[in-house]
């Protein structure tokens, strides 16, 4: 499967050979120009982060976002999981977590 983000604030998962979006994930807030800047996954966890300067940590399979984290004080501009998953590191416009 694949993972995007979206100007509409949505994270979906593809199944790659089909094409098929086989889910969307939603929970991000912001103004109108709110998007999600940047997504990355370890097995069926989805890490996302945004220009409501929030991370936000999914279940892809059940759609349910477990956390979300607001120390940023800035659009949230990439996330990424280490090799193992067990480590995640978010870089914000003026700040990296």
């Amino acid at each position: 499967w694949m993972i995007s983000g979206s100007s509409d604030k949505t994270i979906r998962k593809w199944n790659i050979e089909t094409g098929e979006c086989v889910n969307v994930l939603k929970g991000h807030n912001g103004g109108l120009r709110s998007y999600v800047n940047s997504v990355s996954s370890h097995n069926n966890i989805v890490c996302s982060g945004s220009q409501d300067n929030t991370v936000r940590i999914w279940d892809s399979n059940a759609k349910v976002s477990h956390e979300s984290t607001e120390g940023h004080e800035s659009n949230v501009e990439w996330v990424r999981f280490n090799a193992t998953g067990t480590r995640l590191l978010s870089k914000g416009y003026f700040e990296v977590f």
